[in-house]
């Protein structure tokens, strides 16, 4: 199903495309009325979703132009908009032929079930079918349609009016925020480049007083018992040391405590008189104190403090910003904490990926020497040099691995086979009997691990490999004992067979023979009688 959105606001797009194309909807889009005409006559579309307030068309105007024409009349249209909340505007909407009016936002799920329900309806016939504009209607439309227009501009007259009110007051601190907005963008900036917390609190500090004109500025960051974990000043020197050390031993004094006990900033009209147990109280003599704690999700990391000329305005606008300077500070914090979680999330990360690579490659060693061993009519010699030749890229530095094994006098290495220092070994033992070894040998000195500079794992590896060369080595010779078996009783069957067969040609022949004779005393007796009749004849 294809539907087509209108909206002038890419954002309004955006959004409404993500969540139709999620729920399987073929979408286009156009910016205002006079393109969608142009892209729904073009390529068509099964609903149309359209704001009302866009430029060169608006949705009204759509709404007309496609239920004038007859190819398009019946297509479902639905008024989606945040502009025209007035009764009335959705009351014309509907006399124009929009078949749902929907003000903005609303719930995706609701949003879905009501475009769901509006093309079951046009399915099931239930919508009734949009007949042609008569020009009395034609009149009322357009009747009703100027009003809308007016009533329109008439709210953003008085829109622009209050506006222009607005900003002749927003004028008269635009010089005190600008100074401000100033200060909180060098402080923007320093977060965004520096991401060590100690230079990060100090060029904080240096900015108020240089860029603000604070007569001085700290940030002090405390644990979880409220001792000084460290901190940064400007415009104060070795007299914030006092402090320091008072904040070391978790004794806080009355701004400290205001400030850490509240959300919001604390402005203290006369720190000299209210601040007596804070060793810079003398320091704050026609000067006013404005403070805030440092909180970023509900976890607290310390407090910012700044000197103010009695003079100055601290105004909810000035407060407004420094909280935002405060949480801008906090978020730095938090995001140094996350990203140093998160450097030794990697870490770990990339030891167990590096593990698992290895644990990868001793399972690839494995599984090709079982497809070796399997290869039909190998030989034994065959499998243990293709084991040694496996055996290297299966350990953790392959391209300076060496391997060799020597099982019953024979020795199978690889062509770089070199004897060091850095060696590890297996026996290979069958029925209790040490047959042969499997030597690996780094060329090459690597780091000490857990067993020289080889692994525990690769430990592992080489004592199942030695096993597996023991059980091929036993099934082999049982191979070669069970075949050599079966070739002696070949041997013998065949024997027999001959001797059998010798037998049968003789039998026959001392048949045949046996045969003749007979036919033979057949025929002399034939003939004895033959003689006898004749004599009977010649006697009578």
């Amino acid at each position: 199903m294809k539907i087509l959105i209108v909206d002038d606001r890419e954002e309004n797009l955006y959004m409404l495309e993500s969540l139709l194309k999620g729920s399987g909807y073929e979408v286009v889009s156009a910016v205002n009325g006079a393109e969608a005409l142009e892209k729904i006559r073009s390529e068509g579309a099964d609903m149309i979703i359209s704001d009302i307030l866009m430029p060169v068309m608006d949705g009204f105007k759509l709404c007309k132009e496609v239920r004038a024409d007859n190819t398009l009349k019946d297509t479902p249209l639905v008024f989606y908009t945040s502009t025209y909340k007035d009764k009335r505007d959705e009351e014309f909407a509907l006399k124009l032929g929009a078949d749902r009016y929907i003000i903005k936002p609303m719930e995706p799920d609701k949003l879905l079930k009501i475009l769901q329900d509006v093309m079951r309806d046009v399915e099931k016939g239930k919508e009734v079918p949009k007949k042609p504009v008569s020009e009395e209607k034609e009149e009322e439309i357009l009747k009703l349609y100027s009003e809308r227009l007016v009533n329109k501009l008439e709210k953003k007259m008085m829109d622009l009016e209050r506006e222009v009110a607005n900003r002749k007051r927003a004028e008269e601190k635009i010089n005190h925020l600008n100074l401000v907005l100033h200060t909180i963008r060098k402080v923007n900036q320093l977060i965004v480049k520096e991401k060590d917390p100690i230079r990060l609190l100090q060029g904080v500090c240096d900015n108020l007083i240089k860029n603000r004109g604070y007569n001085s500025a700290w940030i002090v960051i405390l644990d979880e018992s409220g001792r000084l974990v460290r901190s940064a000043e400007a415009g104060l020197g070795k007299e914030f040391l006092p402090l320091a050390e008072q904040l070391k031993g978790g004794d806080l004094p009355y701004c400290a405590r205001e400030t850490l006990s509240k959300s919001g900033v604390v402005v203290i009209k006369d720190p000299s008189s209210s601040c007596t147990d804070c060793p810079l109280h003398e320091k704050f003599h026609d000067a006013k104190a404005m403070s805030i704690r440092l909180e970023y999700e509900e976890k607290v990391y310390g407090m910012l403090v700044v000197s103010v000329p009695a003079g100055s305005v601290t105004d909810e606008e000035e407060q407004s910003l420094f909280h935002e300077v405060a949480g801008d500070i906090a978020f730095a914090l938090h995001d140094m904490e996350v990203e140093e979680e998160r450097n030794r999330a990697e870490e770990v990360l990339q030891k167990r990926t590096y593990d698992l690579g290895e644990r990868v490659k001793e399972l690839d060693c494995l599984y090709s020497i079982s497809k070796l061993v399997d290869i039909k009519d190998i030989s034994l010699d065959e499998i243990f040099q293709g084991v040694v030749d496996i055996i290297p890229p299966g350990w953790q530095y392959p391209e300076i691995t060496c391997a060799r094994i020597i099982i019953e006098k024979q020795k199978y290495s690889t062509d770089n086979f070199k004897e060091t220092e850095w060696k590890q070994a297996s026996d290979i033992v069958v029925h209790g009997k040490k047959i042969g070894t499997i030597e690996v040998y780094y060329l090459e000195e690597k780091p000490e691990i857990d067993e020289g500079p080889f692994l525990k794992e690769e430990r592992d590896l080489i004592n199942a490999i030695a096993e597996r060369m023991r059980r091929i080595s036993e099934r082999k010779k049982a191979e070669e004992a069970l075949q050599k078996a079966h070739d002696e009783l070949e041997a013998k069957v065949e024997e027999r067979t001959k001797n059998l067969k010798e037998k049968t040609e003789k039998l026959e022949r001392m048949n045949k023979l046996f045969v003749d004779r007979e036919l033979r005393m057949k025929e002399l007796k034939e003939e004895i009688k033959e003689l006898k009749e004749k004599m009977q004849e010649g006697g009578g």
